[in-house]
């Protein structure tokens, strides 16, 4: 399957307003949580690590939601996992690196809480390291895939979709959190 095409058939049918809240959308997200978490009194970089594992089986604004909750005291109202996740990014991590390690551990096969966690820091425009992050969830694997498939990949075809969006993402001179943003946007509505 040629997932770029796909993905490029999503952006394509864009409209400029679509395109535009896209490309908003990563900062718009990290400007709310970096208000949560200034209200809370909690690190911004370890408030990301908390909304990116908040993201499992979770929409966004809930997440958001439920990640102010957390970082104001809050103890429970997600997965088991999730909470437990949570609370020990809020009690043991001191700095980005070791939340986000928390949050989704390098030796786990899914890179999505990563990568998502990445996006909402660096408000969708770069990354830490050399490749950049792709959010791939159920949403994008559903517009690479042309509908067909609507779970969340996990190693070597989180990948491969992953880099479907990287090469569509270079071809149109934008990043690629960007990108997917902007899919997402379209996929919603």
């Amino acid at each position: 399957m040629e997932y770029t095409e796909s993905i490029r058939r999503a952006y394509d049918a864009a409209s400029s307003d679509q395109r535009e809240r896209g490309a908003e959308w990563y900062r718009d997200y990290a400007e709310r949580l970096a208000q949560h978490a200034e209200q809370a009194g909690v690190n911004f970089d370890i408030a990301c690590a908390v909304v990116g594992v908040s993201s499992i089986n979770t929409r966004p604004e809930p997440g958001l939601v439920w990640t102010a909750r957390m970082l104001n005291g809050a103890t429970g109202g997600h997965l088991p996992l999730v909470v437990s996740r949570a609370r020990s990014i809020l009690s043991d991590a001191a700095d980005f690196e070791t939340a986000r390690e928390i949050a989704c551990p390098s030796s786990s096969p899914s890179r999505k809480v990563r990568s998502f966690t990445c996006n909402v820091r660096t408000g969708g425009q770069t990354c830490d390291h050399d490749v950049p992050c792709v959010t791939i969830d159920r949403w994008a694997h559903y517009v690479a895939t042309d509908g067909t498939r609507k779970d969340v990949p996990s190693g070597r075809m989180y990948e491969r979709v992953a880099d479907a969006y990287r090469a569509v993402a270079l071809e149109l001179d934008i990043p690629v959190a960007i990108l997917q943003a902007i899919v997402w946007v379209v996929v919603a509505e």
